[in-house]
C-alpha cells in the first residue's frame, strides 16, 4: 500500500501529538507529587520531570525540523523566525503584565493611603519601585535582592522586614 506523502505526514503529527500528550500527564503528575515529601513522590517526581521535558523537547525539534526542513538552509531563515517568535510571544506577555500591574497598582494604593492598611511589603515594594525594577517586572526577570547594592535601592532592614 502506497500512502501519499500528506498522509505520511498527518500519521508523524499524530504519533508526536500521542508523546506530547505523554509529556503533558508526566509533568501535570510532577505538579501534583510536588507536595508529598513520602520517599517514593521524591524518587519517582525527579524521573518525571526529565522524562516529560525531555519528550515534549524532542517533539517540538522534530516538528520544527519536519515543518521546516526546506527552509532551514535560508541564511536568514533563523533570524526572521526567532523574531517572529519572540514578537509573538512577548506582545501578550508584556500586555498581561500591564494587565495585571494597573490594577494592583491601584488595589495598593487606595489600600494603603486611603483604607489605611498596614501592608509593610507593598509600601516597601511600591516606594522603592524604580524604573530598572519595572523593566525586570516586565520582562520577567526577578528583581534584584539587596545585596547587589548597585541595582537596587531597598535597604537590608527593610529587605529584612518585608521576609520575616
Amino acid at each position: 500500500m502506497i500512502t501519499s506523502r500528506k498522509n505520511r505526514k498527518k500519521d508523524v503529527f499524530y504519533r508526536l501529538n500521542i508523546l506530547d500528550g505523554f509529556a503533558i500527564v508526566f509533568i501535570v503528575i510532577f505538579h501534583a507529587l510536588g507536595g508529598l515529601k513520602t520517599s517514593d513522590a521524591i524518587f519517582i517526581s525527579k524521573y518525571l520531570v526529565v522524562f516529560g521535558l525531555s519528550l515534549f523537547t524532542f517533539s517540538a525539534g522534530f516538528k520544527f525540523g519536519f515543518n521546516h526542513s526546506d527552509e532551514l538552509e535560508e541564511k536568514d531563515f533563523l533570524k526572521k523566525y526567532f523574531i517572529k517568535r519572540f514578537v509573538r510571544l512577548y506582545k501578550p506577555y508584556i500586555g498581561y503584565s500591564l494587565l495585571i500591574s494597573v490594577p494592583l497598582f491601584f488595589v495598593t494604593y487606595i489600600s494603603v493611603y486611603y483604607l489605611n492598611l498596614d501592608y509593610k511589603g507593598l509600601n516597601i515594594f511600591w516606594e522603592d519601585l524604580t524604573y530598572y525594577k519595572l523593566f525586570y517586572f516586565i520582562l520577567g526577570d526577578s528583581v534584584p535582592k539587596s545585596s547587589d547594592k548597585s541595582k537596587c535601592n531597598i535597604t537590608t532592614q527593610n529587605y529584612n522586614s518585608i521576609i520575616m
